[in-house]
């Protein structure tokens, strides 16, 4: 995991190689200091996401410094935490597949995985999915999550085909939701 993902940030350009152009990085930025000094979500055009991804654009700056460096080191953080969730579902499901897939492919990604948000509500899917047998509960509210984050992930809740664990599972994302978005409108 270190070296691929050494391999990535080697190319985020922070050491003065060139590297891509930081656009997404600059714009969280942005939209965090108005997020923390205004208290409102932005309401320029670019701004489309839900209010659980407004928390993500705050997170960075948490650790003070760099926000560009400390999104960064965010996302490897969640990366992390996707590759330790694929491997409890690996040893569980007896199949290392996925494991070797998030792990070597994700450098062809290039920059892409540590300049985005998108690996968070990956990483939530991936951990709903993982637990869509044992714990619809806690799946609903995965599914939920990632679909306060961005809305795509609203769709792994059409994994689950038994009728009273679906249902189970989108009540829990509903309320999952909206209680994201009450916690945004107070906080924010």
């Amino acid at each position: 995991w270190v070296l691929t993902r050494l391999l990535i940030v080697s190319q985020v350009g922070f050491w003065g190689v060139d590297g891509p152009e930081l656009e997404d990085v600059n714009s969280f930025e942005s939209w965090s200091n108005t997020i923390a000094t205004m208290h409102h979500l932005p309401v320029e055009d670019s701004w489309q996401y839900p209010p659980g991804a407004a928390f993500l654009m705050l997170l960075p700056r948490i650790g003070g410094g760099n926000y560009g460096m400390s999104f960064v080191v965010t996302m490897l953080v969640v990366d992390l935490i996707g590759l330790g969730v694929l491997t409890l579902f690996a040893k569980r499901g007896g199949r290392d597949w996925g494991v070797w897939v998030w792990l070597l492919a994700m450098p062809f990604l290039f920059t892409l995985p540590v300049l985005r948000f998108d690996i968070v509500p990956t990483v939530v899917a991936v951990a709903a999915l993982a637990l869509l047998q044992l714990r619809p509960l806690w799946f609903g509210a995965l599914a939920g999550l990632g679909a306060a984050i961005k809305i795509w992930p609203i769709f792994v809740l059409f994994a689950e085909w038994d009728r009273g664990r679906i249902l189970r599972s989108i009540g829990t994302a509903v309320a999952t939701i909206a209680l994201v978005f009450v916690v945004a409108h107070i906080v924010i």
